[in-house]
């Protein structure tokens, strides 16, 4: 477990269905008092201890371990659509380490 920024986590875990890449990379962010880890796989305990979840999933499937955690299952794109607003600082690539606009640009071309 790594911290990036000012609330903001990353971890690498394996992912049960994915045999070519057997770690994939895992966010969460800190949102007042909650912790919100996005479409997560193993959290690590440490991260989750004591705070209130509410895991973001950016499509149905990566459901995964979110229910385990007892995290809601609301509305998220209202909850993302403010983090659209800033411009491109950091990229956060799940099949990758994380970079700066480098590695998107890198990723988009």
């Amino acid at each position: 477990m790594e911290q990036l920024e000012q609330g903001l986590w990353t971890w690498a875990a394996p992912h049960r269905e994915w045999c070519e890449r057997p770690l994939v990379r895992f966010y969460a962010l800190e949102r007042d008092a909650a912790l919100v880890p996005i479409d997560p796989v193993s959290p690590p305990a440490q991260l989750l201890a004591g705070r209130e979840l509410q895991a973001a999933l950016t499509c149905p499937w990566h459901g995964r371990t979110s229910p385990g955690l007892g995290a809601p299952s609301d509305d998220y794109r209202a909850w993302l659509r403010p983090l659209l607003e800033p411009p491109v600082e950091l990229f956060l690539p799940t099949r990758a380490d994380p970079g700066g606009r480098e590695l998107l640009e890198r990723a988009a071309s």
